[in-house]
């Protein structure tokens, strides 16, 4: 048999009552899945626009960080420089002091000899020359407490400013945190 042939097909009013009655219940099972794909894409058009403020905020966020970790970076460089000096000035003050008085003895037995040899020129000269090392440490200690205050004054600056940038950087830390898990 090739084929099959209905001999007493249905009517056309029955045909088109059939094939009516198929078109809306497979248009009613359509409907549902219809308005679930709609919503599927609005959500989807949702999560796209989160996800790309997400995005948006995490890149600001970095840049922001990277901007305050560039702008402490001369700040860090400046504090160790200054403290540096601090140290090194310290250093300088403390061997001054210990030589002054030394100096000083040294200018007090020089001038008990010169009473006792008034006419010497070396040791005339010698006194000259501690007398003028006395006033060159004395002023020098003067000048090296100046340069101390003010680089303790530097430094103290230096360090309310990193403070206050490491608060920063914590800040935006803890919002690139919060914006790496929003991402994922």
């Amino acid at each position: 048999a090739v084929g099959s042939i209905v001999t007493n097909p249905p009517l056309l009013d029955e045909r088109l009552a059939a094939a009516t009655a198929t078109l809306e219940q497979k248009s009613a099972a359509h409907a549902p899945l219809a308005a679930a794909r709609q919503k599927a894409e609005a959500d989807l058009k949702a999560a796209d626009a989160t996800l790309a403020t997400a995005q948006q905020a995490a890149t600001s966020n970095k840049a922001a960080a990277d901007k305050i970790a560039a702008d402490k970076k001369p700040i860090d460089d400046a504090r160790a420089a200054a403290d540096a000096e601090r140290n090194k000035i310290a250093t300088t003050t403390s061997q001054n002091e210990a030589a002054r008085p030394l100096v000083a003895e040294a200018l007090r037995h020089v001038t008990e000899a010169l009473g006792k040899v008034p006419d010497d020129a070396k040791l005339t000269e010698v006194q000259k020359q501690l007398t003028e090392q006395q006033k060159t440490m004395e002023s020098g200690a003067a000048a090296f407490q100046a340069k101390l205050t003010e680089l303790t004054a530097t430094i103290a600056t230096a360090d309310e400013q990193l403070k206050a940038m490491n608060a920063q950087l914590e800040a935006a830390g803890k919002q690139a945190a919060a914006a790496a898990e929003q991402l994922t």
